[in-house]
């Protein structure tokens, strides 16, 4: 019948007359609690909404988080949106589909992204490397 205050001061007194290897068991129950993947559990359109806000770093890095977060974060439309805020024009985004392995998710707006990306971090580091160039002898 305590109010909420005055659980929490119920719960401080518990805690400070608590040995540490007590409060240890106690963080080892309740932070798994805290440690949920709240994406996979928002529907598939509010997920998305959310990662709108990643920067496209954070994207890539998000990708290797887990398989959903993987096919999320090659959201073809999640994409073109970071290419829109970019300046990054539909001309770009439709280059020829190269080599993708089948059954894997691709984005030509991530790849015409990421390859604008590149070519402008040449032209800032001023990337002078003479080009490979390979001879087939047939």
């Amino acid at each position: 019948t305590w109010s909420g205050p005055e659980r929490l001061l119920a719960l401080d007194e518990l805690i400070d007359r608590c040995e540490t290897s007590q409060v240890k068991h106690m963080m080892q129950v309740i932070e798994p609690q805290f440690q949920r993947d709240f994406i996979s559990l928002l529907p598939k359109e509010l997920a998305l909404y959310v990662l709108t806000f990643l920067a496209p770093r954070d994207l890539l890095q998000a990708a290797q988080t887990c398989r959903y977060w993987r096919i999320l974060a090659e959201d073809n439309l999640l994409w073109r949106e970071k290419c829109r805020e970019e300046g990054i024009s539909d001309s770009v985004s439709y280059h020829r589909r190269e080599c993708v392995r089948p059954g894997a998710s691709f984005s030509p707006w991530k790849s015409a992204y990421i390859r604008q990306h590149r070519i402008e971090t040449n032209w800032r580091k001023g990337d002078t490397r003479e080009p490979m160039v390979s001879f087939n002898t047939a």
